[in-house]
């Protein structure tokens, strides 16, 4: 697996704990229609939406890191394709091993 393949196999990673976080913060903001009562119920109900809040928060971060994951990716393509195409053009010697032998190209 090349570089920029790890990489996106680390943003799909990331997208997934985005998608978890806010499958949490739907469970947490619908647990507060409990039809429990009292001072207790109202810590609790407040607790909840707090967790809430902050797995929300943790998803919009994880989404901000999948995103720089991909375009970290597709910059990373691009370096190895420039790269790739410098060495195919660096000038063959006789007698002396390619750029293009090591690359197995013609």
């Amino acid at each position: 697996m090349d570089d920029s393949q790890q990489i996106r196999t680390a943003s799909r990673a990331v997208g997934r704990m985005a998608d978890d976080a806010r499958r949490a913060r739907r469970a947490a903001a619908s647990a507060d229609h409990v039809h429990w009562q009292g001072a207790s119920a109202q810590r609790y109900r407040q607790r909840l939406s707090e967790r809430a809040r902050e797995l929300g928060h943790c998803a919009d971060e994880l989404d901000e890191l999948k995103d720089r994951l991909d375009a970290h990716a597709r910059a990373v393509e691009r370096h190895e394709h420039t790269a790739k195409e410098a060495l195919l053009r660096a000038p063959v010697l006789p007698g002396v091993l390619s750029v293009r032998d090591v690359l197995g190209v013609p």
